[in-house]
């Protein structure tokens, strides 16, 4: 299944559920090791740039509305395996997925098991 949420560097979407594990609140805030961000965030920028960009805007928003009425449904993971939806996803629709950085943490609104 898939699960809804929002990585690291903000950016809302669905990510492979299978690819996470639930961690306590606590757990998610990483240690303060700017090596260890600096990395995550240019391989974020890397996978990001591999994406064509999107006019989703307006459903941005529309998907941050929606996710702050249901904060109190917020859980954290961390991510087991990187992934790349333009290289692994099974959907051919791959616009509103997610890349993903192994260890960093994402923050979960919804999970769909189909």
């Amino acid at each position: 299944g898939f699960a809804r949420g929002e990585n690291s560097s903000g950016r809302v979407g669905w990510m492979p559920s299978n690819f996470l594990e639930e961690v306590s609140e606590q757990d998610s805030v990483p240690p303060n090791d700017s090596t260890h961000e600096n990395d995550v965030s240019d391989r974020v920028q890397t996978l990001l740039a591999q994406q064509e960009a999107t006019d989703a805007v307006a459903e941005e928003a529309t998907n941050i509305v929606n996710i702050n009425a249901n904060a109190n449904n917020i859980r954290y993971y961390q991510v087991l395996y990187e992934y790349d939806p333009e290289s692994m996803s099974p959907n051919d629709d791959v616009e509103d997925e997610l890349p993903l950085i192994e260890g960093e943490v994402v923050k979960v609104f919804e999970v769909d098991e189909d």
